[in-house]
């Protein structure tokens, strides 16, 4: 109910209230610890568990988002080490990828052997991505890496 609505936030008596925050509360914490830190970060504001719902079902409802893409795709092009930690650029990186194939239906409609064909060809892509912004001290293992056959997917 405190997804949907159906148990609305009441307006009296104060015990009845408190009560009603705190179930709301866990609801909204285990929601949010239950997704990725960038998914996180743009619920863990937001007043009640419902709010949460109304705003994930607007943004993931629909299959097909060209502003969410195109967003998406910028941050995946813009991402690079730096100063973050091998794991840590990977698995922002792959985060990034998973939220991208939410909205993706490239694959929509096409025979099967196309799509594995596709898919191969794509995780090729996300693994030159990855291996092409590492920080300049890991060119050995880009080359090792890349010399692979076949070539490790992320």
């Amino acid at each position: 109910g405190f997804l949907t609505g159906e148990k609305r936030k009441p307006t009296a008596p104060l015990a009845v209230l408190s009560r009603w925050l705190a179930e709301d509360a866990s609801v909204k914490a285990f929601f949010l610890n239950h997704v990725t830190d960038g998914i996180r970060k743009h619920y863990v504001f937001m007043q009640t568990t419902h709010d949460i719902w109304i705003s994930v079902k607007d943004t993931y409802s629909e299959t097909r988002n060209d502003v969410q893409i195109c967003e998406l795709v910028k941050k995946i092009q813009e991402l690079r080490q730096g100063s973050m930690s091998v794991s840590v650029y990977f698995s922002e990186l792959r985060s990034l990828y998973q939220e991208l194939d939410v909205y993706d239906d490239t694959y929509e409609g096409l025979a099967a052997d196309v799509v594995v064909r596709l898919q191969k060809k794509e995780d090729k892509k996300r693994v030159y991505q990855f291996l092409m912004d590492l920080n300049p001290e890991f060119d050995i293992v880009r080359q090792n890496i890349l010399q692979k056959d076949p070539l490790p997917t992320l």
